[in-house]
C-alpha cells in the first residue's frame, strides 16, 4: 500500500497525518536513544574552518572518485535543469555551497539556506575571499520568519542537494516549496533517498549508512517510496521528469518537478503508469488507457484560467487514434462520465470533481485496432488533464 503503512505493531496510519509523523519520529528515537528531534540540534555538527576553508568536502575525503561523482552531479544539474537568464533560485540545505556558489558565478540570483552554523560560517567565508554574489541565511526549512529569503511566489527554482530527507515533515515542505515557486517554477530533488520498494510511504532508512549517522550524529535519515512521494508531488500541481545517471553513483538520481496546470504531462506514480499502455509510440503527445487506466489529479486548480465554478472539474482532452468509434468511461469517486468519440476525433471533457479528499480519475477505454500507429487493441489516447 502506498498511502498506509504498518510502522509499528498492527496499527495502520495515514502517511500523511501527524500520527504517521510522530511514529515515524518514534523510530527515529529508538535508533538515536536521543528524547526528542529538535533540528537546531540534532542536525547540527562543528567543523574545523581552517581545514575546511580549502578542502571542503568531497575534496576532503581524499577521494578522486568522489569529488569526481560529487561535481559530476553538480554539472549534471546545470546541464539539465532549464532555467531562465538571472532565475531566482533557493537552495535548501545548501551545506558546502558547491552547487549555490556555482549557481551564483553563472549569474542567477541564488538564496543559500542552511540551518547548521557552522556551515553557514564557512560558505560565508568561502564566498568573500572569492568575490561570489550569494545572499546566505540560517534557517531551518519550515521556519516562517522570511529574513533573506526572497517573497512567496517569487522563486523559479527551490533546490535540494542531498537535504530534502533531512526535514522532519516533508508533505509541510512540499507545501512551502509550492508556495514559494511562482507558476511554471521547479523544484529539483537531487541525489534523495527515493526508492520503488521502499518499506514505507517515507520514513527512517535502516541501511548501515544512515543508522551509523543517525546514532553517531543524530541526524535524520529519511527515505522515500517512489509511488508515494511521486503521488504527493502530482497532488500539489508538479509535473514531473525523473533523471539518471549511473556513473555518478548515489548522486545519479534527479527528479525535476514544474508547477504546471497539467501534472499529466510529466512522470507519474509507478502503479499508476503501470495502468496506461506501455506501447505507445513515444511521439504521442499523453498516453494509451487500457482497459481501466488511473491517475491521481492536482489538488490545485488552475487559476489562470479564471475563478470558474465553484466546484472543481478536470478537463480531460482525448483523441481517438483507432480506427472505429471508442466508448470512453471517465470516474471519479461520486460518478461517471461516459463519451463515444468517432475515429480520429478529439474532445475535451469537463469531469465533476469531489470537493474534499483525494482525486482519482479512471478511464474505462473501448479498444480497437489503429493501422496508423501499427497496434492492435488500442484504447483512447489522452493528452492532457487540467484541474480547475
Amino acid at each position: 500500500m502506498t498511502d498506509v503503512a504498518a510502522p509499528f505493531g498492527e496499527t495502520l496510519l495515514d502517511a500523511r497525518t501527524p500520527a504517521y509523523r510522530h511514529a515515524v519520529l518514534a523510530a527515529w528515537r529508538e535508533i538515536t536513544g536521543r528524547e526528542a528531534y529538535d533540528a537546531e540540534v540534532d542536525e547540527a555538527f562543528e567543523l574545523d574552518p581552517s581545514f575546511y576553508l580549502a578542502t571542503p568536502y568531497p575534496y576532503s575525503s581524499g577521494d578522486p572518485v568522489e569529488v569526481g561523482r560529487y561535481f559530476g552531479a553538480v554539472g549534471w544539474f546545470m546541464r539539465t535543469v532549464e532555467l531562465p537568464a538571472a532565475a531566482r533560485i533557493v537552495e535548501f540545505g545548501a551545506g558546502w555551497g558547491h552547487l549555490s556558489m556555482a549557481l551564483a558565478s553563472t549569474g542567477f540570483d541564488v538564496t543559500a539556506v542552511d540551518l547548521n552554523r557552522a556551515s553557514v560560517e564557512l560558505l560565508r567565508e568561502r564566498c568573500t575571499r572569492l568575490g561570489i554574489g550569494l545572499e546566505i541565511t540560517r534557517r531551518a526549512f519550515l521556519d516562517d520568519h522570511c529574513d533573506g529569503m526572497p517573497a512567496a511566489g517569487t522563486v523559479d527554482a527551490v533546490v535540494f542537494f542531498e537535504a530534502f530527507h533531512h526535514c522532519d515533515d516533508p508533505l509541510a515542505l512540499l507545501d512551502r516549496c509550492r508556495a514559494q515557486l511562482r507558476p511554471g517554477g521547479t523544484l529539483v530533488l537531487l541525489a534523495e533517498p527515493i526508492y520503488d520498494g521502499f518499506h514505507l510511504p517515507w520514513g527512517v532508512r535502516l541501511d548501515e549508512q544512515a543508522v551509523r549517522m543517525a546514532r553517531l550524529e543524530g541526524w535524520l535519515e529519511l527515505g522515500y517510496q517512489r509511488a508515494f512521494l511521486y503521488r504527493e508531488l502530482n497532488a500539489r500541481g508538479f509535473a514531473l521528469s525523473e533523471h539518471r545517471d549511473e556513473s555518478l553513483g548515489p548522486y545519479g538520481t534527479m527528479i525535476v518537478a514544474q508547477r504546471s496546470p497539467n501534472t499529466f504531462a510529466g512522470v507519474v506514480a509507478p502503479d499508476e503508469q503501470a495502468t496506461w499502455d506501455e506501447r505507445a509510440p513515444l511521439h504521442l503527445p499523453g498516453r494509451l488507457a487500457t482497459e481501466r487506466s488511473m491517475v491521481s489529479l492536482s489538488e490545485y486548480p488552475d487559476t489562470a484560467s479564471g475563478d470558474g465554478p465553484h466546484r472543481p472539474y478536470a478537463e480531460v482532452t482525448m483523441v481517438n487514434l483507432a480506427d472505429s468509434p471508442l466508448r470512453v468511461s471517465l470516474d471519479v469517486a461520486d460518478g461517471a462520465t461516459t463519451v463515444v468519440l468517432a475515429a480520429g476525433q478529439r474532445l475535451a471533457v469537463d469531469v465533476a470533481l469531489p470537493t474534499t479528499g483525494r482525486r482519482r480519475l479512471h478511464i474505462v477505454s473501448d479498444r480497437a485496432d489503429s493501422a496508423a500507429l501499427g497496434l492492435d487493441r488500442v484504447g483512447v489516447c489522452v493528452e492532457g488533464i487540467v484541474v480547475h
